[in-house]
This record gives structure tokens, C-alpha cells and sequence, in this order.
């Protein structure tokens, strides 16, 4: 059994968090040929840690960093029928501690972080190749609700 904890980050994390956000922008860039090449930024971490309406959490083995997830309140949209949800986002697991149910604890820790806060709904966005994540979200409840779509104008077709 590993001996993980769950804590959340702090600025003095930065570093590997970083790193980890480089390595899940390239996992990602499979499924989205739009992302930039080089200097891709997907989060404002430095906000997400100390922000009042959001947390960074990780996971350590042996005080090493291995895991990361965050939640962050949102405004619901004028018809949804919470005013305000959390959302979750920068799920990463070093690939040697893939599917030790580590992605789950980082979740749950988010729930929990939520629940605290009266917030009782949770969205995530994942893409819908990503058959793994998309089975371990669902295995923690999630279900899909709505399949985002996109189109590339070629203007130079004839």
C-alpha cells in the first residue's frame, strides 16, 4: 500500500506544478491539434493556490509531488438551477502511479473542499477520445451531459 497524502499546494510548489501542467498540455495535444506547439499555459496556478474561491490539491509519496487537481467555484448559468458549481480541472498522475485510484483522492479531497463550501455540483471537462479518463469519471459518478463540437474553416478549399 502507498503511503500518499493529500494536502493542497502551496506557491512553493510552483515548480513541478508547472512541469505537470507542460506534461498534461502534451498528453493533450493528441486530442487537440489546436493547441499551440510551444509556450501553452492552460492555468493561472499562482491564483488558483492562494484565490479564495479555488484550490490547488496534491498528492505526495515519500514528499514527492505525483498528483494534482484543483477546484475552482464558478457562476452556474442563468439556467441551471445552482448559482454556483465547482469545477475541476488539472487532474494529472505521474504516469508510474496510473491506476492506483490516486486521480479518485485528489477528487474527493475537491468534493470535500466543495461541500465545505455549500456547493453541492461538480463539472469537469474531458476530451472525449480520452477513454480513460472519461471511464474513471465515470466510475466517481460523473456522466456526460453535453459533447462540445468544432469546425475548422478551410478557406482555401475550392
Amino acid at each position: 500500500m502507498i503511503d500518499l497524502v493529500i494536502r493542497k499546494a502551496r506557491l512553493v510548489d510552483m515548480p513541478i506544478l508547472l512541469k505537470y501542467e507542460q506534461e498534461v498540455i502534451d498528453y493533450e495535444r493528441a486530442f487537440n491539434e489546436d493547441i499551440e506547439k510551444e509556450d501553452a499555459k492552460y492555468y493561472n496556478l499562482h491564483s488558483l493556490i492562494s484565490g479564495k474561491d479555488s484550490a490547488v490539491f496534491v498528492g505526495e509519496i515519500d514528499g514527492k509531488i505525483i498528483a494534482t487537481g484543483y477546484a475552482l467555484i464558478k457562476e452556474g448559468l442563468p439556467q441551471f438551477v445552482y448559482d454556483e458549481y465547482t469545477y475541476l480541472g488539472f487532474m494529472y498522475v505521474a504516469p508510474e502511479y496510473r491506476g492506483k485510484g490516486i486521480n479518485a483522492k485528489i477528487i474527493q479531497a475537491a468534493l470535500k473542499w466543495s461541500e465545505k463550501r455549500g456547493i453541492k455540483h461538480v463539472r469537469l471537462q474531458v476530451y472525449s477520445e480520452n477513454n480513460s479518463a472519461i471511464k474513471a469519471y465515470e466510475k466517481l459518478g460523473f456522466k456526460t451531459e453535453l459533447q462540445d463540437m468544432k469546425l475548422t474553416i478551410n478557406s482555401n478549399k475550392s
